[in-house]
C-alpha cells in the first residue's frame, strides 16, 4: 500500500483487515511467500453445505413426489370439469330465460296485432313476421300508443317501414 500510486488516499487510515489479508495471499504477492493457510478445512465445509443445497434442488423423483404430482393433477383436473359444467349449465339457463322472454314477448305482440280489427290479414301477418325478427322493435310496440300502433302496422302493410 506504501508503495502503489493508485492508493494514496488509503494511507494513513485505518484498515483492519489488511493484516489478515496479508497472512491468506502473503506478503509476497508474486510468490505469495509469507502466506498462512487459506482456510482450507473451512473451504471444504463451505464446499460440502453448498453441494446439500444443490442436490436438494436436483432430487430426483420418487414414487412418493410422482403419486403427489398425479393426485394433485387429477383433482385439478376434475375441479375444471366441474367449474365447466356449473357455467355451461349457467349458460344454457340464460339462454332459456332469454328465449323465453323473446317468445313471450312475441306472443304478446301477436295478441296486440290480432285486436286490431282495422288492419288487413296481410299487413297482420307481414308485421308479425317482422317483429318475430327484431326483438327490439317488438318492446318499441308495446310504448306506443293505440294510435300509433295502428299507423306503425299501416306502415309497415305499405313498405314505408321495413
Amino acid at each position: 500500500m506504501l508503495s502503489h500510486k493508485g492508493v494514496a488516499c488509503f494511507r494513513n487510515k485505518p484498515f483492519p483487515q489488511f493484516d489478515n489479508l496479508r497472512k491468506i495471499f502473503g506478503k509476497d504477492r508474486a510468490t505469495g511467500h509469507g502466506a498462512t493457510d487459506l482456510g482450507l478445512e473451512e473451504i471444504v465445509k463451505e464446499m460440502q453445505q453448498t453441494a446439500r443445497v444443490n442436490s436438494k434442488c436436483k432430487r430426483t423423483p420418487t414414487d412418493d413426489t410422482e403419486s403427489s404430482y398425479k393426485e394433485a393433477t387429477k383433482e385439478m383436473k376434475e375441479t375444471f370439469k366441474e367449474v365447466g359444467e356449473k357455467l355451461n349449465e349457467t349458460i344454457y339457463n340464460i339462454g332459456r330465460q332469454e328465449n323465453k322472454e323473446a317468445c313471450d314477448t312475441i306472443d304478446k305482440v301477436i295478441e296486440d296485432i290480432h285486436r286490431m280489427s282495422n288492419i288487413n290479414v296481410k299487413h297482420q301477418i307481414k308485421a308479425i313476421d317482422m317483429f318475430s325478427k327484431d326483438q327490439f322493435r317488438a318492446r318499441a310496440f308495446f310504448k306506443m300508443t293505440e294510435e300509433e300502433k295502428i299507423c306503425y302496422m299501416e306502415m309497415i302493410g305499405d313498405d314505408s317501414i321495413s
